[in-house]
């Protein structure tokens, strides 16, 4: 357990407690996550604190575990394993299996030993051997992979509730919802629900977070975690890092022959099956798994991102006695759809505009 805190916290709210208290890494924890907490979590932490020093020492405690818990957690999202590989040769459909990974019967317990080919070759009949967001093929040169959305590393077995993962979630969702994502995603880790074809360049992104799909409607309006939408969808691509013109994904889905365009943050991809004849699988990925990625991984970069030393004062408030510690601390500024704009001007005048709004830079009269 920490040591009591020596000051009185009576009158201090419990996240500006825990800040002073603990060191400048997990004050950065609660400064990104807190809105994604639970509302009980977020009424604790605007509360005031026991006024017995024991008590305030042991709640504060609990609350340094939560906070590594999810730091842990963002760290290492996501575990993955291996993938189902088509050789690249034009012409040739034939499914390589990657060294170490062999299929298992799922056991009584809902334990998955391995990888299920059988789903995994029925997803390349669902996605007609191309990568759902690029369009690509063997035939175009492209390796397509069989990708899982959950890492099968996070729900191939019932003791995967005890990672810090589905322990970070219990501290967003609540355990009760947590406990209903983690039965689904143990269900169908190795299911149609849970499996895309991606080009090897796009797994790569999308395994290391460079490229975010979150699912939308045809609307436009974005699917959550919770949903229960059922039919087909769009999936929204998100670059949050910074990227050059070339390095845009260029993509033929859902173009005529020789059309092909580049897919810049925003734009949509649809998610249908290509294959509607019979015994030919039907069942898309769940959104809502995708919903779940594309939110930790957002979590994630923000995290990596640091606040402005303004920013993490006036979080703290100026109420302590003893400032943060701010050493070493530089600043940044997040990526947004516009300083990520392809358009340099209106990226350079979005990080302009950025640098103001933070008082890092006055504005010219």
């Amino acid at each position: 357990m920490n040591s009591p805190p020596t000051m009185n916290y009576s009158t201090t709210p419990l996240h500006q407690a825990i800040v002073y208290c603990t060191s400048l890494e997990l004050a950065r924890t609660i400064y990104d996550t807190e809105y994604c907490m639970t509302r009980e979590h977020q009424q604790e932490l605007a509360d005031y604190p026991p006024a017995d020093t024991h008590e305030c020492a042991q709640v504060i405690d609990a609350w340094v575990t939560r906070l590594k818990i999810i730091k842990s957690a963002l760290l290492n999202f996501p575990t993955t394993s291996g993938s189902v590989t088509i050789n690249s040769s034009p012409g040739m459909i034939t499914v390589g299996w990657v060294a170490g990974n062999t299929a298992h019967p799922v056991t009584a317990h809902g334990q998955h030993n391995g990888r299920s080919r059988a789903a995994e070759t029925d997803c390349l009949k669902r996605d007609n051997h191309q990568c759902i967001i690029t369009g690509r093929t063997p035939q175009d040169g492209s390796t397509i992979e069989v990708a899982h959305i959950i890492p099968f590393d996070l729900a191939n077995n019932p003791h995967c509730r005890d990672l810090d993962f589905w322990k970070m979630l219990d501290i967003f969702q609540g355990k009760e919802a947590t406990d209903t994502m983690f039965a689904e995603a143990i269900d169908k880790i190795n299911g149609l629900e849970n499996l895309i074809c991606l080009d090897s360049t796009i797994h790569s992104m999308f395994r290391d977070g460079r490229i975010i799909l979150t699912p939308v409607t045809h609307n436009g309006d974005r699917i959550h975690i919770k949903s229960n939408h059922i039919g087909d969808y769009w999936l929204r691509v998100e670059y949050p890092l910074e990227l050059g013109m070339a390095e845009f994904i260029q993509s033929t889905k859902g173009l005529s022959a020789g059309e092909v365009r580049t897919l810049y943050w925003g734009n949509g991809v649809p998610l249908t099956n290509h294959n509607r004849m019979p015994g030919h699988p039907r069942t898309l990925p769940l959104p809502s798994f995708f919903a779940l990625r594309a939110s930790i991984h957002s979590l994630k970069h923000e995290s990596e991102y640091i606040p402005t030393v303004r920013d993490l004062q006036s979080y703290a408030d100026a109420r302590f006695t003893t400032p943060i510690d701010t050493e070493n601390l530089q600043s940044m500024h997040r990526a947004t759809s516009h300083t990520t704009s392809a358009d340099p001007v209106l990226a350079a005048s979005a990080i302009l505009d950025d640098l103001v709004d933070s008082g890092d830079l006055a504005r010219s009269p």
